[in-house]
């Protein structure tokens, strides 16, 4: 219900096989979080106020078929990944979709800096 974001003291939320089906949005506001346990419902989204949760540590997500996150909670997925004192547990179909985009991430970085050295060559012998 909506009322779980009133428990704003809350360090550590343990879900697992609940049979939930969607979270509420006011989830966003238990920003004393470390540890989120959602494991094995029936999750097929995530609302983007979980990007609120600047506190966790720990995310499990694994026997969810999150099949309808958008594209900025899919970020925030892959920021978490990318820490290195970060542990996110998700499926391997989730798992695979992450390491494409940090694949992707990592192709735009490398294309920004061939652009920027290609300015200064440009800068400097012209």
């Amino acid at each position: 219900p909506e009322s779980i974001g009133n428990l704003t003291g809350l360090t550590s939320l343990i879900l697992w096989e609940n049979s939930l089906t969607i979270l509420p949005e006011s989830i966003g506001n238990l920003t004393g979080l470390t540890s989120l346990s959602l494991s094995e419902n029936n999750l097929t989204i995530l609302p983007e106020s979980i990007r609120d949760l600047t506190g966790l540590i720990n995310v499990y997500l694994s026997g969810n078929p999150l099949t309808n996150l958008s594209p900025k909670t899919k970020q925030q997925l892959l920021a978490w990944y990318l820490e290195d004192d970060f542990h996110l547990d998700v499926s391997e179909d989730l798992y695979n979709e992450l390491l494409r985009l940090k694949k992707l991430r990592t192709i735009k970085q490398l294309l920004i800096a061939a652009v920027v050295l290609l300015v200064i060559f440009w800068l400097l012998f012209s």
